[in-house]
């Protein structure tokens, strides 16, 4: 017999955190597309503003969601390991 799926609850503050987050990283991977004044605007400028802070927000949503969880180890990595 197939379980019911639980319903998740969705979090209008965290999709906008990855909004924010996924632009970050696609204007990244895209910046080497526009205009800059010299090579040393690509390489230090861009990839420290836009690569860092879409991984920080990622990372920190993440925690965020996982805050209020309260179950076992077991459980915790069961559940991940089960997606790879």
């Amino acid at each position: 017999m197939a379980k019911k799926r639980q319903e998740k609850k969705r979090y209008l503050w965290a999709d906008l955190i990855r909004i924010v987050a996924i632009y970050c990283i696609v204007f990244r991977h895209n910046s080497f597309f526009l205009p800059h004044t010299t090579l040393l605007d690509y390489w230090l400028l861009t990839p420290y503003l836009y690569t860092q802070f879409g991984v920080a927000l990622f990372a920190m949503l993440s925690g965020a969601l996982l805050l209020g969880k309260n179950e076992s180890y077991k459980t915790f990595f069961g559940k991940r390991s089960r997606r790879l």
